[in-house]
């Protein structure tokens, strides 16, 4: 699937603003199931921008506007092409699979996506996964009944939550948005021990099918023994792939 997409933050300022330093985000990951064919990103009064590789190799932009301005303009337009990603099917027995997930818990390449948050349901959220969890079945077979879990029982919902609504809050509320869902099950799927990660991107429109369409979005990838990253979407309930842009 090949997309064209265009995603244009603007500002306005109050007052003028006399130096503005800024980071952006907007680079496609490129690898095996995705290609940017063209990027082009336009900035009010065409700054430089300086780019380079973050702690998690992903491609970041800075740039900075000296004189005064009341309103700032960036535009991204991106073309870029995703494969279809299938269900894993692991040679490994489950047994072996949570047996790999254990000793992942010593691979320090994996130590940022291990680490568990402090929050107060803690212990409230550990009950529900452990109820969750049967490690007869694969791994990537419990981490989607874990997304289906937030699916069901969590009421999709704008405006009720903002980009810092912590754990608590969600699990309280039992209702957000895809930045919330993909926090939740995060969080979940660490209590258990699957190495995660937070996934930004967009979801192409098609059939009108998925919740958060033609906008910015947000999952989660879980890493599988003797297989790497694949992408499971909670806000939704689907496997990531050639719908999702990252």
């Amino acid at each position: 699937a090949k997309y064209k997409i265009k995603h244009i933050t603007h500002y306005f300022y109050k007052s003028p603003v006399y130096e503005s330093i800024n980071q952006i985000m907007l680079y496609p990951i490129q690898d095996l199931h995705q290609t940017l064919h063209f990027q082009s990103i336009r900035i009010t009064d065409s700054p430089s921008i300086e780019i380079f590789k973050d702690h998690y190799f992903n491609q970041l932009g800075i740039f900075n506007i000296l004189k005064p301005h009341s309103e700032l303009s960036i535009q991204s337009n991106i073309v870029v092409e995703v494969i279809p990603i299938e269900e894993p099917v692991l040679e490994i027995s489950p047994s072996e699979q949570w047996k790999e997930i254990e000793n992942l818990r010593n691979d320090f390449t994996l130590k940022d996506f291990l680490e568990i948050e402090d929050f107060d349901s803690k212990k409230e959220i550990t009950e529900v996964v452990n109820s969750l969890i049967d490690k007869e079945k694969p791994v990537f077979e419990n981490a989607f009944n874990i997304s289906k879990y937030i699916f069901e029982n969590f009421t999709y919902k704008q405006g009720v939550t903002t980009i810092e609504t912590n754990i608590d809050e969600i699990w309280s509320l039992k209702a957000g948005v895809c930045q919330d869902f993909a926090h939740l099950l995060l969080e979940m799927l660490q209590i258990v021990g699957v190495p995660s990660r937070y996934v930004s991107g967009y979801i192409c429109p098609k059939n009108h099918d998925l919740r958060g369409e033609g906008a910015t979005h947000a999952w989660v990838e879980v890493f599988l023994p003797t297989y790497g990253w694949i992408g499971i979407d909670p806000t939704n309930n689907c496997l990531v792939s050639d719908r999702h842009v990252r």
